[in-house]
């Protein structure tokens, strides 16, 4: 790895210019419809045909279809660690960002029959942890319906992995309710809950379910984590101007039946701008 000064970061992102209002960039407002357009009809409806039309006769496996919608894993990327910025392939950063969710939650896992992942996509988080614990049971909770038909397609014949239909803003989450899941489950969010300007309706509903579930683990860009340096003020910039989630952590702290075990800040970032942090929790 080689070290990226900040200074440096222009030549590799165009975010440092927006954020500086030297290009233009609309603010837009992260509704359920910008969730549609973005992410069902665009990034999954993509992924889902270019399962649809492999051209041999091998279906492509989550590893492929995943490559497919990030790019080829040798481009070279700027991925920040903490506070700082290098220069690395983009499968580096991406087994990276991966130990750290496995070794994050392994040993809570350990204790689960079944791990939970809400607005997991088309189950790539949910795929690799399989192989690491191949006898605990996974599901996945996702809005997309593209999405939702790709999973379906990925693990059709694989025992302990199910994708779910599933909306943050429901008033229930039936993919925690007992009779999908067996004894407690690890449920965890990865660079979901972004997509909630507030996450006051999430909390709530989790709340619905405490019983079935043992703890919860956040990876996720958190605003409240991120510091007063130039860098994390450019962070928190980023989050403003996109209408990304702000709030999760005061949300969590002022909850009298929450008890916060971990907060580990910007531990890496594919885009140095919105890292992954880890806020791990469970009902007191």
């Amino acid at each position: 790895m080689e070290r990226i000064s900040l200074n440096d970061l222009p030549s590799w992102s165009p975010w440092p210019a927006r954020l500086l209002g030297l290009d233009a960039w609309q603010i837009p407002e992260r509704t359920i419809a910008k969730i549609q357009a973005e992410y069902d009809q665009d990034k999954y409806a993509k992924c889902l045909a270019y399962h649809q039309t492999a051209e041999d006769d091998r279906t492509p496996s989550p590893e492929e279809v995943h490559v497919f919608e990030c790019g080829p894993p040798d481009r070279e990327i700027a991925c920040s660690f903490d506070n700082e910025i290098f220069r690395v392939t983009l499968g580096e950063a991406q087994r990276k960002a991966r130990e750290l969710i496995r070794e994050a939650m392994s040993a809570a896992v350990a204790q689960a029959d079944t791990v939970v992942e809400l607005g997991c996509g088309y189950g790539i988080q949910l795929w690799h942890l399989r192989q690491a614990f191949p006898e605990k049971s996974f599901i996945g909770g996702e809005y997309s319906r593209n999405a939702l038909e790709l999973a379906g397609r990925l693990y059709e014949g694989v025992r302990n992995i199910e994708v779910c239909e599933f909306n943050f803003y429901d008033d229930r989450y039936d993919v925690v309710l007992g009779e999908r899941i067996t004894g407690r489950a690890v449920v965890f969010t990865c660079h979901a809950l972004g997509q909630l300007p507030t996450a006051r309706p999430f909390l709530d509903t989790l709340e619905k379910h405490a019983e079935n579930i043992s703890c919860v683990f956040h990876f996720e860009p958190v605003v409240g984590l991120q510091d007063d340096s130039l860098l994390g003020l450019m962070r928190k910039r980023y989050a403003r101007i996109n209408d990304y989630n702000r709030d999760l952590l005061e949300l969590l702290e002022r909850k009298a039946n929450v008890h916060i075990l971990r907060k580990t800040p910007d531990a890496i970032g594919t885009n140095p701008l919105t890292p992954t942090s880890i806020i791990e929790w469970e009902y007191r």
